[in-house]
């Protein structure tokens, strides 16, 4: 119930931070919140992840410098307003702590708790309490309703069913390594978004989009070069 509450404070968060102080900071809070689940993983919980090597510390740094150069927009957007006082400049933070914590439950919880036959009941009451908790808000704040705004969502809210089962399916494959697990993640999604964005709609890559799609290659390669290594031998 907890992370259901969460989860959906969260996504609002993001959204309200998006709307009222930037798309791009808002973005890049969110990214780089992967930190929090890293840290708890190997210093709080005591997960075996393994000792990072030089090499994959190199990853780490490039994982977070793509996700900076892949926000960054050198025109400027004009749907951005300016921080317009110290508490809206705390949005971004609270961003950070939120995200971090939702993608750290969610670790702990597979890591401590949740046995195979428990996944799909773990995954459903999360997206029951933060549907619960959404609508009641809704209610309370008197949203306008639409058929346009409960279809767009139920394609978010499926598109985050599978990520979440992606995730949970990610971090067993791997034993938790949420050193891993969540920079891998996070550069994936960017380096599929660029390539989305090229290939299907014909966007036209920036300089500081095109070092961004390099740095999260080299990144991978850099975080995961020891489980190919491992596939490879056996």
């Amino acid at each position: 119930m907890g992370l259901g509450l969460l989860f959906v404070s969260t996504f609002y968060l993001v959204g309200y931070t998006a709307r009222y102080v930037s798309v791009t900071l808002s973005s890049v809070a969110n990214k780089m919140s992967m930190v929090i689940p890293m840290i708890a993983a190997v210093w709080i919980a005591d997960i075996p992840t393994g000792a990072l090597d030089l090499f994959q510390w190199l990853g780490l740094l490039l994982s977070l410098l793509s996700i900076v150069f892949s926000s960054i927009n050198p025109q400027g957007n004009s749907q951005d307003p300016l921080v317009s006082s110290w508490k809206m400049a705390l949005l971004p933070v609270a961003v950070f702590i939120m995200s971090g914590l939702v993608d750290t439950g969610i670790n702990l919880g597979n890591y401590l708790y949740l046995k195979e036959g428990d996944k799909n009941g773990f995954i459903i009451s999360v997206f029951f309490f933060a549907g619960t908790a959404g609508l009641i808000a809704a209610l309370i704040g008197k949203l306008p309703w639409s058929w346009k705004a409960i279809a767009g969502g139920i394609s978010l809210g499926t598109v985050n069913y599978f990520s979440l089962i992606l995730l949970l399916k990610a971090l067993d494959d791997f034993n938790n390594d949420a050193v891993f697990v969540f920079p891998a993640l996070n550069i994936l999604t960017i380096l599929i978004a660029g390539t989305v964005s090229v290939f299907a709609f014909g966007e036209q890559l920036g300089r500081y989009r095109r070092w961004a799609l390099f740095l999260s290659f080299a990144a991978i390669l850099l975080l995961s070069y020891k489980e190919w290594f491992r596939l490879l031998l056996g």
